[in-house]
Parts: C-alpha cells; structure tokens; sequence
C-alpha cells in the first residue's frame, strides 16, 4: 500500500526505513533535544542515536574550524599583532642612535 501511494503522488520508491532517517535527521539538524528523538526512534539508549546522527547535529565541528580561521587567518587582529611584533621575536635587534651597527 505505501508503494501505491508514493506512485500515485509522483515520487520516487524508497523505503519506510528512509522516512524514519529523514525524520531523525531534520529534527537534530534543526536543533530539536537529541533525547526526545531517541526515545521517539525507540532506541534503547541515546548513544545509538548520537553514534547514529551525530554528523546532523548543528554546529558540528564547522563553527570550531572557522573559528581557528579567525584567530589565524592573515590580515585579523591577532595575526597581524603577531607579525608586526619584532619586538619579542628572539633574533631582532633594535638598532639604537648611535650604535654603528645599522
């Protein structure tokens, strides 16, 4: 019967087990309490689930990567105090008036 239903609306024959993933992974990818999914999926314990989903879940590692791209990344603040500080960098010298190294 959900064969017949998905030909008469036009779609593409998948299975029911897909329509649970896709609802899995809208709800985490959209934010929703990880714990409330798993119990609606029937998981026996709620690492299934993040073992399971754990790549839909907002934020990811994105947010701490581009974060390292800003702290780093040429031309911001931090980068370009670093770079124009030869003052602390071990092998320079200031020349001084009247030092006849120069």
């Amino acid at each position: 019967m959900f064969y017949k239903c998905l030909e008469k609306a036009g779609l593409r024959r998948i299975r029911t087990h897909d329509l649970r993933h896709t609802y899995a992974t809208l709800r985490i990818a959209k934010g929703d309490n990880i714990a409330d999914v798993s119990k609606q999926l029937g998981h026996h314990s709620i690492k299934i689930t993040v073992d399971l989903y754990y790549h839909h879940l907002p934020g990811g590692s994105k947010d701490e990567v581009d974060g390292l791209d800003a702290d780093t990344a040429p031309g911001t603040k931090d980068s370009m105090s670093q770079e124009n500080d030869t003052e602390n960098q071990p092998c320079h010298k200031k020349s001084q008036k009247g030092d006849s190294k120069g």
